[in-house]
């Protein structure tokens, strides 16, 4: 899946978009292995300077990922809930890292990265574990792209609830490759409450209307 990205050209030193494809190839990664057998797609925000895949890309190859929505999976029934902004439209800023490989066989650069999560706290900590970094303004992600040191930003990985977020369920079927369309984030129907099924019927009255009065003859 490629999505935009934001990050700091190194020859520029200029902020530019690229598409880059989710899942990072570490740029070691041997340029005629078989790269998805390295791939990562989530860098926990907790052990990020400890891992060799993003210790030595956490000072110069930061990134902005930029999304609408994504999918998370509730378990143990694996449902899958689509997870998106509330009342604003504007896509969602997640802390990302890169990183570049290069492809034995044909020369291509490939551009990867990978997405910072942190401890899910709040209601959606009901939902999954874990839950994406978010760059909540303009200002932070611009702080998250800066050239400081890891250890200056680093705050902004702070495990927080989301804000202006919701998610519902959606079809299971939004997990098979093929499938695609504007059912992948419809919102599944609530299903009845199992007490729905045994509510109690109004009670009907037990008063008794008393028996029409007999009708004499009528008179001519």
């Amino acid at each position: 899946m490629y999505t935009p990205i934001q990050y700091v050209d190194p020859r520029t030193k200029q902020v530019t978009v690229r598409a880059m494809k989710w899942g990072l190839i570490p740029s070691y990664t041997g340029s005629h292995e078989k790269p998805n057998h390295f791939m990562r797609f989530n860098a926990r925000s907790e052990g990020i300077t400890e891992t060799p895949a993003y210790r030595r890309l956490v000072d110069a190859r930061r990134c902005v990922v930029h999304l609408d929505g994504f999918y998370e999976w509730k378990k143990p029934e694996k449902q899958p809930y689509y997870v998106y902004h509330g009342a604003s439209s504007s896509s969602m800023r997640m802390a990302g890292i890169y990183d570049t490989w290069v492809d034995g066989a044909t020369g291509d650069v490939l551009y990867t990265y990978s997405i910072v999560t942190a401890e899910a706290v709040g209601p959606f900590a009901a939902i999954h574990a874990r839950f994406p970094v978010l760059l909540a303004t303009a200002d932070e992600a611009n702080a998250w792209l800066s050239s400081d040191p890891f250890l200056v930003v680093q705050p902004l990985l702070a495990a927080r609830p989301p804000t202006d977020l919701l998610w519902h369920a959606v079809t299971k079927q939004m997990g098979v490759p093929t499938f695609d369309g504007d059912e992948c984030i419809q919102k599944l129907p609530t299903p009845p409450s199992i007490t729905s099924f045994f509510a109690k019927s109004p009670a009907k009255s037990s008063t008794r209307q008393p028996p029409p009065s007999p009708r004499g003859p009528q008179p001519r």
